[in-house]
Formats: structure tokens, C-alpha cells, sequence
């Protein structure tokens, strides 16, 4: 990730799933030259199962967080991969109209909230095509909404602000 990142691309990790403890964050999400994602909900509130870093240090903690809670996605094929992790019962037939429903499904993770920063530094490259790796990483700390009461170990910068980027 470092030599991807040295000749110019932007690398995004999701935090984990493995939250809410202190040193569970996914290994490869905290190298500092990556931006490492963590998941709230549709109210902004810090997912259950986002993984965190660790209170004391400046290292072990996502860069930032996006929704990834009841996110609507393509749904998978084949016998494995039908649905979402949130399944039918749960989120499917109350979001997804039945015309939707073999295409799409509802499901959480962080892995549904990186795509979201993903997109966000296409449209910021697309704005601006000179920025490097560590300028996007910058913009995207600086523009993040804060998230009282969470301490940064829990969300890094706050939640992403696409917006926040002129």
C-alpha cells in the first residue's frame, strides 16, 4: 500500500467489524498512509460493530467513519451470496420494492462504508486532479463532522462531509 500510495493512488480500508472493544481495528486500515473507515448509522451514531483503535494513541484509530448501517446494495448471485448480511426479515422487504428485491439488498459493515469515501475522493479528484494521497487524507480529516460524544480512537476525524470539500 505504500508504493501505491508513493505513485499516487489513494488507498481505502475498511476499519472491521469486530467492535465495539479497543485494538480491533483491521491491521491494514491504520498504516498512516491509508484512510481507514469506519461505520455509523442513519443517525450518525457510531456502529456497534465498527472497530476501534486504541484511547492512548495518536496511530491506532480510523481515519474516519460513513454510513454503513441498512445500506442498500446490489445483491450477490449465486447460492452463497444471495442476500445481505441483514437478510430478507430484516431490511430487504421494508426498504426494497419486489421488483427490487433480485437485485438489491440491505446489509452493514465497514466494507459498505469505505465505497462511500472511495466515491468521495473520485469527485474530489475530479475537482481537482493534482491533489496526491496525502492531500485527500488531509481534506477528508478536515472537512469531517465532529461526533460528540465519541473520542477519535472510535471515528478518527468524525463523519465523512462530502460537502465539506471545495
Amino acid at each position: 500500500t505504500k508504493m501505491l500510495t508513493d505513485n499516487g493512488v489513494n488507498v481505502v480500508f475498511s476499519a472491521g467489524n469486530t467492535g465495539p472493544g479497543q485494538h480491533t481495528l483491521n491491521p491494514y486500515s491504520i498504516a498512516p498512509w491509508v484512510i481507514g473507515v469506519g461505520a455509523t448509522d442513519s443517525k450518525g451514531r457510531l456502529a456497534s460493530f465498527s472497530s476501534r483503535g486504541d484511547f492512548a494513541s495518536a496511530l491506532f484509530r480510523p481515519t474516519l467513519v460513513a454510513p454503513g448501517v441498512g445500506v442498500v446494495s446490489v445483491r450477490g448471485s449465486g447460492i452463497v451470496n444471495v442476500t445481505g448480511a441483514e437478510g430478507i426479515a430484516n431490511g430487504d422487504l421494508q426498504r426494497l420494492s419486489s421488483s427490487e428485491l433480485p437485485y438489491y439488498t440491505t446489509a452493514s459493515g465497514t466494507s459498505f462504508s469505505a465505497p462511500q469515501v472511495a466515491g468521495t475522493i473520485a469527485l474530489m479528484l475530479e475537482a481537482n486532479p493534482s491533489l496526491t494521497p496525502a492531500d485527500v487524507r488531509d481534506i477528508l480529516q478536515a472537512t469531517a463532522t465532529p461526533l460528540a460524544p465519541y473520542y477519535q480512537h472510535e471515528v478518527g476525524a468524525g463523519m465523512l462531509n462530502a460537502a465539506g470539500f471545495r
